[in-house]
């Protein structure tokens, strides 16, 4: 995983997270929590064919997704307690 970049006055939060190859699932942001010291980040994988194989193979994916504030001295945090490192940019 990389470090998140942080756009729009820090409240549009892009980053590459590890999944499935993108033929097999899509990789999305199922819900943002969002309190005053963090921002937890829920990521799922959907496969498109439910209960068929995937390989164990894992790639870098993109995702993305917009804070109600900006992120500011929050830390950002994924759903498995992983925290994320983040960059401002412009």
């Amino acid at each position: 995983m990389s470090a998140a970049r942080l756009t729009d006055r820090g409240r549009f939060v892009r980053m590459t997270v590890s999944g499935p190859l993108p033929s097999y699932a899509e990789v999305r942001v199922r819900a943002v929590h969002e309190s005053r010291s963090a921002v937890l980040a829920e990521i799922v994988e959907v496969p498109y064919r439910p209960g068929s194989g995937m390989p164990l193979v894992a790639v870098g994916r993109p995702v993305s997704f917009r804070l109600r504030a900006a992120l500011g001295a929050r830390v950002l945090v994924l759903s498995n307690g992983v925290p994320v490192e983040v960059i401002p940019v412009g």
